[in-house]
């Protein structure tokens, strides 16, 4: 399994590197979002993409729109992990499709890896 992640907080995005660590998971983890995101995760075959809403430059739902806008990455699962509150960005995040919300509120990076994981162990969302 591989996952990317985006994320701007350099203490999340080393605490998401060593919960994926635990499980042996392939992780890429980046602090801004490149121009070139869609390059860079179609060219990586990823089965899952992390990411924050609020980042610099392009923001988390910014960065889903592109890649499920392109033919190449349209398939590849995104998990928004973020603080800001779920019903305010509840539309955003079901309008972009194949994605799905967890709150940093509610969960530790450990614990978003392993809703991943139990999400792809269950073939909710089979690369």
């Amino acid at each position: 399994m591989q996952v990317i992640a985006f994320e701007d907080d350099a203490a999340t995005l080393q605490a998401l590197r060593e919960a994926f660590a635990k499980f042996h998971i392939d992780f890429s983890g980046y602090s801004a979002p490149p121009a070139d995101i869609v390059d860079i995760v179609a060219h990586a075959h990823p089965n899952a993409v992390i990411s924050d809403i609020n980042m610099p430059g392009m923001n988390g739902l910014e960065l889903g729109m592109r890649l499920h806008g392109d033919p190449r990455t349209i398939a590849v699962p995104i998990y928004y992990y973020s603080s800001m509150p779920h019903a305010t960005i509840q539309h955003e995040v079901a309008s972009i499709g194949n994605a799905a919300f967890f709150s940093k509120l509610d969960l530790s990076p450990a614990q978003l890896v392993e809703a991943i994981r139990n999400m792809f162990q269950q073939d909710r969302w089979s690369p």
